[in-house]
């Protein structure tokens, strides 16, 4: 029974060694993912602060939407409001979109 334990206590120690092992690359590819999504951000947040500043008052009301950041925010949950697809050439939003 002894050796069954310590053989049981082995097994998992190799399996806390892989996982130890494995985990810092998915920390190296979700710190990649964070930054695309960063950039992608800031990119957003630029256009709009652009186009607001180029013709606020102009642009389609489908367009003015303020950013919501939150720390806590869940990627998968698509509840909040997402802006709609806008034709940038005429300001249009496309039947559906």
């Amino acid at each position: 029974m002894e050796q069954e334990l310590f053989a049981l206590l082995k097994e998992r120690e190799e399996a806390a060694w892989v996982r130890v092992e494995r985990l810092p690359g998915e920390l190296a590819a979700l710190n990649v993912q964070i930054a695309a999504a960063e950039d992608e951000l800031s990119r957003l947040e630029i256009t709009r602060e652009t186009l607001a500043t180029l013709g606020g008052e102009h642009i389609s009301p489908a367009l003015r939407f303020e950013s919501s950041r939150s720390g806590d925010a869940n990627p998968d949950d698509l509840s909040a409001p997402v802006p709609p697809v806008v034709n940038l050439a005429t300001g249009e939003v496309p039947a559906g979109g």
